[in-house]
């Protein structure tokens, strides 16, 4: 296929960049309920649309050739990858919806089906802008994504930090509607809450939290990572949630079998981390064991 010819100059770049690192930073934060409702349109959905509407505007500016044959093969796998999953679910909604013949049902078919569609539409359009942009400067482009997601996730962090002070010695925080309560705990116990930050619930948090520990581990120098690591673990910890533990297992015992393999740790330090990490999962099967008898108790 030939190379399409696109009005477009060097100057936007900077623009797109900040495009992304924005976008990137509030995603973690625009998910939440607690911003979702500030106004009729959810905030989420408001961030996408104007990154795709803003890059959009930056792609046609460009003066640049650009070989739509290599975009659309990368951008064929990328929207598939996001897709697939999305168009099972639609089918097998369909299928569910000629089964259940429920009143229910049917409303949340017709309320919710045509958002979940326009939301991966946009999401889908907004990776191959980013796909295109990743093209011209890949360097950049990364650097912009992962520094601005690193921010939304230490502003995560930071929530969960005033969280715990909050529920500790009682310092001022407003009262968010999360589920930072723990099942059948009594409140004269030392711990009687989970920390949940700005996210609905702990195992809306923890995957953020996770992906700020590998990344942050790839591109922070040993200092920043110290200061972002030790209180994202500790949120991440005192928000029971047995699949932060066993996330957080896989990670530390993966990174450790690497660092060792390739000599950066000693064995000292390695069987420290191997303890830490069984130390997690026996955790993790202590907390489904007593959630498991909670429920049955329940019924």
């Amino acid at each position: 296929m030939e190379s399409v010819p696109y009005s477009l100059t060097i100057r936007p770049r900077v623009f797109v960049f900040t495009v992304m690192g924005t976008y990137a930073a509030l995603a973690p934060i625009a998910v939440s309920s607690i911003f979702q409702h500030v106004i009729a349109v959810p905030t989420s959905v408001l961030l996408t649309l104007f990154s795709v509407c803003l890059l959009a505007v930056a792609w046609f500016m460009q003066r640049e050739e650009t070989s739509l044959k290599t975009i659309n093969r990368i951008g064929l796998s990328i929207s598939l990858a996001i897709s697939l999953p999305t168009l099972l679910s639609i089918g097998a909604s369909i299928y569910a919806l000629s089964v259940l013949q429920s009143v229910e049902y049917v409303a949340y078919f017709q309320q919710s089906l045509l958002n979940r569609v326009i939301n991966i539409g946009m999401f889908t359009t907004l990776s191959l802008l980013i796909l295109f942009f990743i093209q011209k400067d890949v360097r950049q482009v990364t650097f912009s994504l992962t520094q601005g997601y690193l921010i939304g996730l230490s502003v995560l962090v930071a929530g969960g930090v005033w969280q715990f002070l909050h529920f500790t010695i009682g310092y001022p925080m407003p009262g968010f509607e999360t589920r930072a309560f723990v099942h059948s705990v009594s409140e004269d116990v030392l711990i009687n809450f989970r920390l949940t930050s700005f996210t609905d619930e702990p195992s809306f948090l923890v995957p953020f939290l996770i992906d700020g520990l590998i990344i942050g581990g790839l591109l922070l120098s040993k200092k920043a990572y110290t200061l972002y690591a030790i209180p994202a673990v500790l949120v991440l910890l005192l928000s029971f949630s047995v699949s932060g533990y066993v996330n957080l297992a896989v990670v530390a015992f993966s990174a450790t079998v690497l660092l060792f393999a390739r000599g950066f740790i000693s064995k000292k330090i390695g069987i420290y981390a191997i303890t830490f990490t069984l130390f997690l999962g026996i955790l993790a099967v202590w907390l489904s064991l007593k959630l498991l008898l909670v429920c049955l108790c329940q019924l």
